[in-house]
């Protein structure tokens, strides 16, 4: 019988150092795991902070091209006759006109406005490409203009007020229209006087001049203005705050969700030498004798996104994007 030696090199673990490696184990396995969660959280931080920026430069994007878009109408509205047949008072209407007005920190603002927030009023002339006028008649009671051919102008424009820009920029006309077809216009009946051209409003109308002929080719533009705003919108008891615009017509519409602030500041030309001399919030600008939004050059926007679910330390993120915009149109 041969007895088998026992390789003495050929030992297993014992029962403290099966423990010492599961610990060791463990340990790295957690932190492997914790970099794993921690990447996952820095991606989801990194993915949320991207689409709020991209919320906030969507939001910019939209107010910038309207502001830039505000007043136009291809004419220069130091030089051009304005004969405003609408109201009284044609400060409320057109040059000076404020192209750009707003309100600061508002309270009770209406249309679901968010408290705190800013509004921005922007008058907007819009046409569309069709709307050129091929002929015009004038009597004693009203003027009457014809599109061109195949031009349309809809039902919803009645009543609404429209103005008419003569081709040589010689002169521009705010009117309250009624639709006599799909293709003319004329003036309302309670407007101020039918006489189109001049440089006047209803409160003296002796500037009105009896040519009341528009050169060929001048175009309708709808006058009308936007409000944005912050709004709280509610469905299915879910409430929303968004960017909003309310248009003159007291429709509005939902531009950017997540949109919770507004912030507005106006550069002033108080010297009539085409240069910011100082910027002021809305409310400094109403509170004073001597400023005005005719006055405002350009304008210095904030807005700021914020997420819907705490992501961060319990809390929402936030993104705040900033923009300034000369008004192109404000000279011409």
């Amino acid at each position: 019988m041969v007895l088998q030696q026992r390789d003495e090199t050929q030992q297993g673990f014992s029962l403290l150092e099966l423990l010492i490696a599961m610990a060791l184990s463990l340990l790295v396995i957690g932190g492997v795991v914790t970099l794993l969660i921690d990447a996952q959280r820095s991606q989801m931080l990194l993915q949320q902070q991207t689409r709020l920026q991209e919320s906030a430069r969507l939001a910019l994007d939209i107010v910038l091209a309207d502001l830039r878009q505000s007043g136009h109408a291809g004419c220069d509205w130091t030089s051009i006759n304005i004969a405003n047949v609408v109201a009284p008072d044609s400060s409320n209407y057109l040059p000076p006109f404020p192209i750009v007005s707003g309100s600061n920190n508002v309270e009770d603002y209406g249309f679901d406005v968010v408290d705190g927030t800013d509004v921005l009023t922007l008058t907007v002339l819009e046409s569309d490409p069709s709307w050129v006028i091929s002929n015009q008649t004038s009597d004693a009671d009203s003027t009457d203009f014809t599109l061109t051919a195949g031009s349309r102008i809809d039902a919803k424009y009645d009543n609404r007020i429209l103005a008419v820009v003569d081709s040589d920029c010689s002169q521009l006309s705010l009117f309250r229209a009624t639709r006599n077809s799909s293709s003319s216009i004329s003036t309302h009946s309670d407007n101020c006087t039918h006489q189109l051209r001049g440089h006047f409003d209803c409160s003296d109308t002796s500037a009105a001049s009896s040519d009341s002929q528009f050169s060929p080719d001048s175009r309708l533009y709808l006058f009308t203005q936007h409000s944005y705003a912050i709004r709280e919108q509610e469905d299915d008891d879910v409430k929303t705050i968004l960017l909003g615009r309310i248009n003159s017509d007291a429709n509005s519409e939902v531009l950017v969700e997540g949109v919770t602030d507004l912030q507005l500041r106006y550069g002033l030309d108080t010297n009539d030498d085409d240069a910011v001399d100082r910027f002021v919030d809305a409310q400094h600008i109403r509170d004073s004798a001597t400023l005005n939004f005719s006055q405002v050059v350009s304008v210095e926007i904030d807005v700021t996104v914020t997420s819907e679910s705490p992501l961060k330390n319990g809390e929402p993120l936030s993104a705040t994007l900033s923009s300034s915009v000369y008004l192109r149109n404000k000279g011409s």
